[in-house]
């Protein structure tokens, strides 16, 4: 099966168990995150 997007046609294969899927690939977002930062914050923001 394709499927048409924005990005390019993605292929779909379906065996009866396993699904694979191809077509093309570009980075759409990239981050970093601090966890302890965040969790930090999220305890300090819920404190009683």
């Amino acid at each position: 099966m394709t499927v048409h997007t924005r990005g390019g046609d993605l292929y779909i294969a379906w065996d009866g168990t396993q699904i694979t899927m191809r077509g093309p690939a570009v980075t759409v977002f990239s981050s970093e995150i601090n966890i302890d930062r965040l969790v930090a914050q999220y305890r300090n923001s819920t404190a009683l």
